[in-house]
């Protein structure tokens, strides 16, 4: 943090937000394969309704 006036700037340790990048992106990962299968699943039962 540095004080510029009466405001103070803080700056982001990017150490800490390379494990928040790859946390975040696994979850993602994870979270659109999963809507991608229960997606197409839920094509193909209705494929066999028709």
């Amino acid at each position: 943090m540095r004080a510029s006036g009466r405001w103070r700037i803080y700056t982001a340790r990017l150490d800490g937000l390379d494990s928040l990048r790859r946390e975040l992106d696994d979850f993602w990962r994870q979270a659109l394969d999963n809507l991608k299968r229960v997606a197409e699943d839920e094509y193909h039962r209705n494929r066999e309704r028709s």
